[in-house]
């Protein structure tokens, strides 16, 4: 293999793995009952992560404990298994606390500007729960990420995110080829994919599409906002936790 082979090859391996979950979802779209075309676009995703992100993330479904309030119901969530546990581990969710919360993602099949405004005030709870507690903050070196991943979109995707008065929203990637990412201090979302530029035929006898490229940038923008979230463990002490929670204990 030769020095530019070795330069293309990170894209190319993602290209693949995306090639694999488009695959996959394919025989879900032939599914007729739309709440299991949901859990398996979940679980599609949820195998994707769990094999290539850092063996340091968990990735599980369920809620987030804080002193404040238990979150809704996420998707999926990426948290710290190396220093955290999960509080509670069932069959199908687990509970685990905000100090080990890396990331939230809401997946759906079709995003559209219903779904968007939906799962935008969905996710609004947690940043709550995140901002309105001051050891949790002091903890973490920055808020955990948010994303929407979606299968496919209709509408003017861009259009709808920014007309959000208060927009959760830290990454927004399509599988049709659009990724957004917020920008903080306009408080808007800028497009990561421009129409004819991440696209087309190669040399080597395959084409590489602008989904493709798409999915390759969104998946290297999620590890670098992976890496910037760190906890200061001197300052989140399970026995910490344990000896508050246990003063509200009501004994007889």
């Amino acid at each position: 293999m030769n020095r530019e082979s070795n330069k293309r090859l990170y894209v190319e391996l993602l290209r693949g793995n995306f090639e694999k979950i488009l695959s996959e979802l394919d025989l879900v779209y032939k599914l007729t009952h739309s709440g299991e075309k949901g859990k398996e676009a979940e679980e599609i995703l949820k195998n994707f992560l769990k094999k290539y992100l850092p063996k340091k993330y968990s990735v599980t479904t369920g809620f987030v404990h804080t002193d404040l309030g238990i979150s809704n119901q996420s998707d999926i969530l990426l948290y710290d298994a190396n220093n955290y546990p999960p509080l509670y581990s069932g069959y199908a969710n687990q509970i685990i606390h905000m100090g080990s919360l890396r990331a939230v993602i809401e997946c759906t099949m079709r995003l559209n500007k219903k779904k968007i405004e939906e799962d935008n005030k969905k996710v609004n709870n947690l940043k709550a729960l995140y901002r309105n507690d001051v050891e949790i903050r002091q903890s973490l070196s920055r808020e955990p990420l948010v994303v929407l991943f979606a299968y496919k979109s209709e509408g003017s995707i861009l259009e709808h995110l920014n007309r959000l008065e208060e927009k959760n929203f830290d990454i927004v990637f399509c599988a049709d080829g659009q990724l957004y990412n917020l920008i903080s201090e306009a408080n808007e979302y800028s497009n990561n994919v421009v129409d004819n530029v991440f696209s087309g035929e190669t040399v080597h006898g395959y084409t590489f599409t602008k989904e493709q490229h798409s999915f390759s940038l969104f998946y290297s923008f999620l590890i670098d906002y992976l890496n910037r979230i760190t906890s200061d463990i001197n300052k989140y002490k399970m026995v910490y936790e344990y000896s508050k929670s246990s003063i509200y204990v009501d004994y007889k």
